[in-house]
């Protein structure tokens, strides 16, 4: 046991502290505490998300899917806005501190916001729409935490520093959806608070999430650098920069305080041009699980909205148990080096396009959609369950199997969704190469909801003229094209390093 205990130490130190000397080095300290925050981040928005609609539900029940795609979009618009600023700022004053503090503040605003919701009824839909747009910036904001990750590892460690990364998210992920769990023994409208306010569960993740992001903040301010170093491509590779064209002007520099120039570093735009479109083709995948998935498993599964919020959350801790096994194989088991990172993500968009052909609305399906009907909750309070009577679709549309749904959902989540953003961030991180990757990190996060900002409402839109059917039939499209896409360009899909070394000499 104590072997084990020496060996356990020893890989630790050998792997994950930062090395003495003049080589480059990962910086795993502030990879810990950036890691830490985005543990934070990810418990925020997988506790928070699940309980906006059955919410909006149980206080407006005229509420739509359509000013829930609304909503969804201010969210995403906040997200891209923020994200982009953030990214271009970090690079402007060389340091990634600042924007991680801001967006924890946000987020407690944004908490507020939500808190106020039952409070003053009379603007409860525009406090809702306050609320998403906050949390958006708040999360935009935080994914500078990749731009210092990528720039505080070496391309060699890369993978184990966004595995990481990436674990946090997942560790978060579960713990968001554990919580909700628990939460949702507390039954609507709960324990009476000051002023108006109550306990539920709706509410209380909001107060967890106030908790939790002053720690964050706690954490930034006493013990994270956030600076951002560039790793000197000279110092890689000596034969590498032989075969490179490298220009010295004085555009970026290592230090704020330093006045040496450094190279200018070229880097592939069509790859980088496929990676930003893949991430957007992911956030249109993604937005669909949050704002259109919600809304139709209560409609064809003729879930009440305690129901949803305890089997979509049950959904979601599945979904972080294999997040969780995916990043451990990228921690330990140098997955990174195993599976090649275009393989990976192209593994990834073939499952998502099964999970749209197995949870396709198919004719030769049984049965209908059944419409609305009243019922006595186990709380015994009434509400409204199935299809709202406004749906034509539903007479002629059959349900799929709730056991596929579910299979399938966990699978595109729990596999596919992992695999593609931990090898995403890997390999256009080693695109880009050595300079410094804050206004690019910031376009390739934004694009995960560029499309996001209109798309919930356009969603919404169709779904409420025709169901899932066309939705769907889009999504295998955008999916096909970007699968073409990478079969085309596969051999351009590389690393900055891979890429100098095929230069001609």
């Amino acid at each position: 046991m104590l072997g084990c205990l020496r060996n356990a130490k020893l890989y630790f130190i050998r792997n994950f502290t930062e090395n003495s000397g003049d080589e480059p080095r990962t910086r795993w300290k502030s990879i810990w505490v950036s890691t830490i925050v985005a543990f934070i981040e990810s418990i925020t928005a997988s506790s928070l998300t699940p309980s906006v609609w059955p919410y909006m539900q149980q206080l407006n029940p005229s509420s739509t899917e359509t000013y829930y795609g609304v909503l969804r979009g201010v969210y995403s618009l906040g997200n891209v806005v923020a994200a982009t600023v953030a990214g271009y700022l970090s690079n402007r004053f060389n340091q990634t501190k600042s924007a991680m503090i801001l967006a924890k503040s946000i987020a407690i605003v944004s908490a507020i916001a939500f808190i106020l919701i039952e409070v003053i009824s009379a603007w409860q839909m525009a406090l809702f729409l306050v609320f998403q747009l906050l949390l958006g910036a708040s999360v935009g904001t935080a994914t500078v935490y990749r731009t210092h990750i990528a720039m505080a590892s070496t391309e060699e460690d890369r993978s184990k520093a966004v595995g990481i990364s990436q674990m946090a998210n997942a560790l978060g992920f579960v713990s968001g959806a554990v919580i909700q769990m628990i939460f949702a023994a507390i039954k609507y409208p709960g324990l009476k608070l000051l002023f108006g306010t109550h306990l539920n569960l709706y509410t209380a993740p909001i107060y967890f999430t106030i908790f939790i992001s002053i720690i964050g903040i706690v954490l930034l301010v006493l013990y994270f650098d956030g600076r951002m170093r560039i790793l000197d491509p000279t110092v890689v590779k000596e034969d590498i920069v032989e075969l490179a064209t490298i220009e010295p002007v004085k555009l970026e520099t290592t230090d704020s305080n330093s006045c040496e120039p450094t190279p200018r570093i070229s880097y592939d735009i069509i790859a980088i041009s496929i990676c930003i479109f893949t991430n957007l083709v992911l956030g249109l995948i993604s937005m669909i699980s949050t704002t259109i998935l919600p809304t139709y498993s209560m409609t064809v599964f003729q879930w009440t909205s305690e129901q949803s919020v305890m089997y979509n959350s049950m959904a979601m801790g599945a979904v972080g148990v294999l997040y969780i096994l995916w990043n451990i194989a990228y921690m330990f088991l140098r997955f990174g080096q195993r599976l090649p990172s275009k393989i990976a993500v192209i593994v990834s968009l073939v499952i998502f396009l099964l999970f749209y052909f197995t949870t396709f609305p198919w004719p030769f399906l049984s049965g209908t959609i059944e419409y609305q009907r009243n019922i006595t909750t186990s709380t015994g309070t009434n509400e409204t369950i199935g299809c709202k009577s406004s749906y034509s679709w539903c007479a002629h549309t059959p349900p799929i199997n709730v056991v596929i749904y579910f299979i399938s959902l966990v699978i595109a989540q729990g596999i596919a969704l992992p695999l593609s953003m931990i090898n995403m961030d890997i390999l256009y991180s080693k695109i880009l190469g050595p300079i410094k990757q804050g206004t690019l990190q910031g376009i390739f996060s934004a694009a995960r909801d560029l499309l996001a900002i209109v798309g919930p409402l356009g969603f919404a839109q169709i779904y409420v003229a025709s169901g899932t059917i066309y939705i769907w039939i889009s999504m295998v499209v955008l999916t096909g094209i970007c699968l073409s896409l990478w079969a085309i360009f596969y051999k351009r899909m590389i690393s900055y390093v891979e890429r100098v070394h095929k230069l001609p000499p």
